[in-house]
C-alpha cells in the first residue's frame, strides 16, 4: 500500500514537471513581436506560477531558469534596435522648440523664474527702503523747519525780554533818581525846620528877659 502510494506520488510529480516544462517552452516559443509590453520574455505567465514551480520543483526549475535567462538575453539584444529607434521617433515631452539656438530646459527655467522672482523681492525691497528714507528724510526736515521756528520765536521771545529788562532798568534808573531828589528835598526842608525851631526856641527865651527889663523900666 505505501510503495503504491509513493508510486503515484511520483507519477503525479513526474506529470507536473512535465507540464511545467511544456508551458515554459509554449511562452519561449511566443514571437519577438507579441513581447514588446513586458521586455522579460514571460509576460503571458504569471509570476505567481513561476514562484510556485520553482518551490515545488527546485531542481527542475534550475535547469529551465538558466534556458529561459539564455533566450531572454537574445530576445532583449535583439529587441534593442527596435527600442533605441521607438525611443529616438517618440515625440519630446515639452514639444519642439521653436528657437533652437536657445533650448532651454524645464531646470532653465526654473531658474530663469526663480532669477525674476530674485530680482523682484530685491526690487520691491529697494523701493520699500528708498521710501523709508525719503520719509525721514522728509521728517527731519519738518523737524528742521520746526526747530527754526521755535528758534525764530524763542529769538523773538529773547529780544523782548531784553527790551523789557532794559525799560525796566531805565525805569528803575528814573525812579531811583526821583526818590533821591524827593529826598534830598524832604531832608532840606527839615533842616529847615530845625532852623526855624531853633529861633523860635531862642526867641522864646528872649521873651521873659524882655519883658522883666520893661517892668523894671516901668
Amino acid at each position: 500500500m505505501w510503495r503504491e502510494t509513493h508510486r503515484s506520488q511520483a507519477s503525479f510529480k513526474d506529470q507536473n514537471t512535465m507540464n511545467h516544462l511544456k508551458n515554459i517552452k509554449d511562452i519561449l516559443s511566443i514571437p519577438t513581436g507579441s513581447r514588446n509590453v513586458a521586455t522579460s520574455g514571460y509576460s503571458s505567465f504569471a509570476d505567481s506560477q513561476f514562484f510556485l514551480g520553482s518551490q515545488f520543483w527546485p531542481e527542475n526549475f534550475q535547469g529551465t531558469s538558466q534556458d529561459m535567462s539564455l533566450s531572454q538575453q537574445s530576445s532583449l539584444e535583439g529587441s534593442e534596435p527596435k527600442f533605441s529607434n521607438s525611443y529616438h521617433t517618440k515625440p519630446l515631452l515639452f514639444g519642439e522648440l521653436k528657437d533652437k539656438t536657445r533650448t532651454f530646459g524645464i531646470l532653465d527655467k526654473f531658474e530663469e523664474n526663480r532669477k525674476k522672482a530674485k530680482e523682484k523681492h530685491d526690487t520691491d525691497v529697494l523701493a520699500a527702503d528708498c521710501h523709508d528714507i525719503r520719509e525721514t528724510l522728509k521728517n527731519i526736515q519738518q523737524v528742521v523747519a520746526d526747530t527754526e521756528k521755535n528758534t525764530t520765536v524763542c529769538q523773538t521771545v529773547l529780544e523782548r525780554f531784553d527790551s523789557f529788562a532794559s525799560t525796566l532798568k531805565n525805569n528803575l534808573n528814573g525812579l531811583q533818581s526821583d526818590i533821591s531828589r524827593q529826598f534830598e528835598t524832604l531832608l532840606n526842608e527839615v533842616n529847615s525846620q530845625k532852623g526855624e525851631m531853633r529861633n523860635l526856641e531862642e526867641t522864646m527865651k528872649k521873651l521873659p528877659q524882655q519883658s522883666m527889663v520893661r517892668i523894671c523900666k516901668s
